[in-house]
């Protein structure tokens, strides 16, 4: 049976109509010279024999990517960046080079094109690299806050040993560990000096480091000036009796007042209401004074021997009262912010394994030290027991009262690699995406994420490195390590 010409022309009609309305939806990826495929074209145009380049749409050039199982090209486990078209050695430590297959065909956008030895190269079409002569791989257009993508074999997990985390709500609580050293309470150090010249006769307390008790005798002083002091006492009190006794009133009120002239002037000189009232009673001057503890507390210095002479204003001892010490830590500046006066601080040592010493920040020093970034606090701790030594170093735990509510992930689940922060999402199935994620600051064992993920997801937190090297290796995420992802430019 013979067809006419006008139904020849009609099939032909429908079948370039067809073939025009399968392709009108589809992209194009580029043009290529129908007698020369290695010859490529951006634009519709003719090669010189007069032909039309043929259009390669997106289906297509899936169709006719590589297997995933063809080999792409070599590396080195130990150094990635060492790659090579053919088997061989690494270079630098002669480990046999293992075959990295094709990238997984994605059914996304390609954003460009890259050499995998030479990751600067990017095209916009297919080809070949100009330096080395490798094919070019495509690079996807991944979501936004998306790194990378790898699939992994059960018999990979289980060599990497992954461990998958829940990304969960939890409440809480700011604490920051430092180091702390022990310094005396500044408001109970007391200095015992000599108030007039002397001698010293006799120490009672002759040692550095002896314990002490308020009211305990340290000295006898032997002082001209000061048996002279007590000498015009007992002369202004027996005027003052005699005038008294005598009824001249007037006469007793200069005596009176001449006499606590002279009780003043002692007292000034060190002695103690009853010494002077001792002095009062017996009539006699005493040769030798005695020197008072005014607190309880431990001889921290000495300059006191016996027979040595001491003038106005020499110290004798130095006393430390231990019941309350002080602890200084520095802190960093990114917590110094959660830092307040009040908070309750807690300390350790090596001294007294075991225990923990309970204290409150009291002061928060004003400047930040240049050299060590750092501003010091003070916290206060009872000392019990002596427990607590000047210059002993603890180590100390600030816990904040107030708890916050956040979206967390465990801290070995966070990748820094500088430029970003990347968890690994289990998919499922052996599928892990890399994600660029916003944390804050760590707060104990976990990071409180801001953006990035949701409730609900797992998250790697054991194997990470080893699952981004195996993205690296497949060239997925290796082309990221040279520059920002899109969303970031």
């Amino acid at each position: 049976m013979k067809l006419s010409a006008i139904t020849l022309l009609f099939m032909a009609f429908l079948y370039i109509s067809c073939g025009n309305t399968g392709n009108r939806d589809k992209t194009v990826l580029y043009y290529q010279d129908p007698l020369n495929p290695n010859v490529l074209s951006a634009e519709p145009k003719k090669n010189d024999k007069g032909e039309d380049y043929i259009p390669v749409y997106a289906e297509a050039e899936e169709s006719h990517a590589h297997s995933t199982n063809d080999v792409w090209y070599y590396t080195c486990p130990m150094h990635p960046d060492v790659k090579a078209h053919d088997p061989g050695s690494c270079p630098i430590c002669k480990m046999d080079l293992v075959p990295v297959q094709y990238p997984e065909v994605k059914n996304a956008a390609i954003e460009f094109y890259y050499c995998p030895m030479h990751p600067e190269v990017r095209e916009k079409q297919p080809g070949n690299c100009p330096i080395c002569g490798m094919v070019l791989a495509p690079k996807y257009v991944l979501d936004q806050g998306v790194y990378s993508s790898v699939q992994i074999t059960p018999e990979q997990e289980k060599n990497i040993g992954v461990l998958l985390s829940d990304v969960s709500v939890m409440n809480l609580q700011k604490s920051v560990k430092t180091v702390g050293k022990i310094k005396y309470d500044e408001k109970k150090l007391y200095m015992i000096s000599s108030r007039i010249d002397g001698r010293l006769d006799k120490l009672f307390v002759n040692y550095t480091g002896s314990p002490v008790s308020k009211g305990q005798p340290l000295l006898l002083i032997y002082s001209p000036p000061l048996i002279t002091a007590q000498e015009e006492l007992l002369q202004t009190y027996k005027e003052y009796t005699i005038s008294k006794n005598a009824g001249e009133q007037s006469l007793a009120s200069l005596s009176l007042s001449l006499l606590n002239s002279s009780k003043k002037k002692l007292s000034l000189l060190g002695l103690s209401a009853g010494q002077i009232d001792s002095i009062l009673k017996s009539g006699e001057t005493q040769v030798h004074t005695a020197i008072y503890s005014p607190v309880n507390g431990t001889v921290l210095k000495m300059n006191a021997y016996t027979g040595m002479y001491v003038k106005e204003g020499d110290i004798i001892y130095e006393i430390a009262d231990l019941s309350t010490v002080w602890m200084e830590a520095d802190i960093y500046e990114q917590d110094i912010s959660d830092i307040h006066i009040g908070m309750e601080v807690s300390a350790t040592g090596v001294a007294f394994p075991g225990k923990v010493l309970k204290g409150k920040i009291t002061f928060i020093y004003p400047v930040l030290d240049p050299m060590t970034r750092t501003v010091k606090i003070r916290a206060e701790f009872q000392n019990t027991g002596g427990i607590l030594k000047p210059e002993m170093y603890v180590d100390a735990v600030i816990t904040g009262k107030n708890q916050q509510k956040a979206l967390v992930i465990p801290a070995t689940a966070l990748l820094d690699t500088g430029m970003r922060q990347i968890v690994y999402v289990s998919l499922g199935n052996g599928q892990y995406e890399g994600r660029t994620v916003i944390v804050k600051p760590k707060i104990g064992d976990y990071y409180p994420v801001v953006t990035g993920l949701k409730e609900g997801e797992k998250v790697v937190t054991y194997g990470a490195y080893l699952i981004d090297s195996q993205a690296q290796l497949s060239g997925s995420a290796s082309i990221q390590y040279s520059g920002a992802l899109p969303h970031e430019k």
